[in-house]
């Protein structure tokens, strides 16, 4: 009697998404002239690998596009914090 031997291959494919941040619609910067999201200095500093202390830097030297809203809130430009603060 003869053995037969039967071979399964099976392939898998695995998608994974990562959300790093809810990042808001983006907004009208000014100085941009241009729609940018408009981040919290903690989502930025997250966005853009740098800590926070960084974005609260380029912030006090006008390197990067930011906002202040009718509450005290302060938003960043990510457009300009991409750019790596260099205005």
């Amino acid at each position: 009697m003869k053995k037969r031997r039967t071979e399964i291959i099976v392939e898998t494919h695995e998608l994974l998404t990562v959300r790093v941040f809810d990042a808001p619609a983006p907004a009208w910067c000014a100085d941009c002239g241009g729609a940018s999201r408009l981040l919290p200095p903690r989502e930025a500093a997250r966005f853009c690998r740098v800590s926070t202390r960084a974005i609260y830097g380029w912030v006090g030297a006008q390197r990067v596009h930011f906002k202040e809203t009718a509450g005290g809130a302060l938003l960043v430009c990510l457009n300009s914090c991409l750019e790596g603060g260099e205005k």
